[in-house]
């Protein structure tokens, strides 16, 4: 408990500002060391790198690394963010571990959605230019609605702290602008069509994987 107390005090902005780079990542690592411990789950090494555009973190499940841009380690004022990403990517993390445990979950459980769109997940760059086929997929729509509820845990122990205050409300106003963006853009039934498009991610890779294997 202490620890996990010392490492959430790093982020309040009168000692993360004291902190090197190499500190304020190794309080990343702490955070996702924590986390990993919470959902049972192997750690990932946290890694810093200036991400393409819109892009603030990515989750390689493969190598075990979550990757953080450069600016939530530079700029004081993201590292709530920063927090956030952590939150979002390492749930990721554990979407992962739970579908590999089984080669079949339950039908019409949390895992099968999962399992079935980590095999047909739709890229922003595979989006066709519909934002919404990347944000509301299972996955996508899981991690965010998890990340703003881990935030929102820490609301007594950053009350102090302006960045914390603009960075909760600003995801909070994400998340429900997520959906506004995916009726104007789909329609009311928006659900059916991300499905869809997952889909026929999913049959693109099957043949490209039989494919490669004839």
């Amino acid at each position: 408990m202490f620890f996990k107390s010392k490492t959430y005090n790093k982020f309040k902005l009168r000692k993360w500002k004291k902190l090197s780079n190499e500190e304020k990542l190794v309080a990343y690592q702490e955070l996702e060391n924590i986390q990993a411990k919470k959902q049972k789950r192997p750690v990932y090494d946290i890694v810093v790198e200036d991400l393409e555009k819109n892009v603030m973190g990515r989750c390689s499940s493969s190598k075990k690394v979550i990757k953080l841009d450069i600016d939530l380690i530079t700029k004081n004022e993201k590292r709530f963010y920063g927090m956030s990403v952590l939150f979002h990517e390492g749930r990721h993390a554990y979407q992962y571990d739970e579908i590999t445990e089984t080669d079949k979950p339950p039908i019409f459980s949390k895992k099968r959605k999962w399992k079935k769109n980590w095999e047909g997940y739709v890229s922003t760059a595979e989006s066709d230019g519909v934002y919404s086929f990347y944000s509301m997929q299972p996955i996508e729509r899981d991690a965010e609605k998890y990340a703003l509820k881990r935030l929102k845990q820490f609301k007594l122990r950053y009350l102090f702290e302006k960045d914390f205050k603009e960075t909760l409300k600003a995801e909070k106003n994400s998340f429900v602008k997520a959906k506004e963006k995916a009726i104007k853009e789909l329609g009311f039934f928006y659900k059916i069509r991300v499905t869809f498009r997952s889909w026929q991610e999913r049959r693109k890779n099957k043949k490209e994987n039989k494919k490669n294997r004839k």
